[in-house]
């Protein structure tokens, strides 16, 4: 820490010369805005570093496991056990489809002549 004081002293002797080189000390207060601005950056991140040092495993909530009850419905209102679970077997719901195709059929063809 001594040593940030000591060159802080130094570039304070610097800036003294304001009035033999304006362009100089320009520089230099923008050089050291930037390294003020840098400083507090690191500050803040070692703080965090440490902050996070602290923390347990423990203490980060996780989140809940779904639950494996195979009674529990979904959004939608299905059971997990499968998609098709209470529905018509394949065979009567492909019935059911070609029944409607064909009533959509005569009906259009109807309107058509």
């Amino acid at each position: 820490m001594t040593i940030f004081i000591a060159l802080k002293d130094a570039y304070n002797i610097l800036i003294h010369q304001e009035r033999e080189d304006p362009e100089f000390a320009l520089d230099m207060k923008k050089a050291e805005a930037e390294f003020d601005k840098r400083k507090v950056k690191m500050q803040i991140y070692f703080e965090q570093v440490k902050n996070a040092e602290k923390v347990k495993i423990d203490m980060i909530p996780l989140p809940e496991a779904p639950s494996l009850d195979t009674n529990r419905r979904d959004f939608v209102g299905r059971k997990f056990k499968s998609d098709n679970f209470g529905q018509a077997p394949m065979s009567a719901r492909l019935e059911k489809s070609k029944f409607c195709l064909n009533k959509l059929d005569s009906t259009f063809f109807k309107y058509q002549e």
